[in-house]
């Protein structure tokens, strides 16, 4: 099974959603009808996307239910976005005060087409940045480690650093077979 973006490939021009088709392929296109109502929910959440819905609206309440919340989510941040692109409409939502107080003043009824964002905490992105910088601290701390190895194990590293960078003739004179 392939999934491509239609709308990428043909008003984009993305030819990485271009594809050959061969005899015998089965092209399936869903339906999408004006009574299918979806909310789009991102951020600190576990199943980020698109969440369907029948009836005119949905709550709150019940998408962030389906899409869970991460740990590192500042939920008393959430906002919501709504209307036109050009300029909508953002409610700030507590979902702190909706989920551990049982505040339904928070819980906003969503319209089709709402935008739900959970941003991260503070603590999250000092986490999200050290796991970006390990590398690099692994990369510096490394050769520290290297140091601190017994004279045996540093000695074996430089001989075989010495065994790339120097020529034959080179390599045998500092380190002579008989040793």
């Amino acid at each position: 099974t392939l999934k491509l973006n239609l709308f990428n490939a043909i008003l984009r021009g993305e030819t990485g959603q271009d594809v050959v088709l061969d005899s015998g392929d089965v092209i399936y296109i869903p339906l999408v009808t004006k009574e299918d109502n979806r909310v789009y929910i991102f951020g600190e959440v576990n199943k980020p996307g698109v969440h369907s819905f029948s009836g005119s609206e949905i709550s709150l309440l019940d998408v962030v239910a389906a899409a869970g919340i991460k740990a590192f989510a500042k939920e008393s941040s959430t906002k919501i976005v709504r209307g036109d692109p050009i300029k909508p409409e953002v409610i700030s939502v507590d979902l702190e005060k909706l989920m551990q107080e049982g505040d339904l003043t928070q819980n906003v009824a969503l319209a089709n087409g709402d935008l739900v964002f959970v941003p991260r905490s503070f603590i999250g992105d000092v986490n999200a940045f050290l796991a970006q910088i390990d590398p690099i601290l692994r990369l510096i701390y490394t050769p520290a480690k290297i140091l601190k190895a017994p004279a045996e194990t540093r000695n074996a590293l430089i001989e075989s650093q010495d065994a790339v960078n120097l020529n034959r003739e080179e390599y045998e004179i500092k380190y002579p077979a008989n040793q």
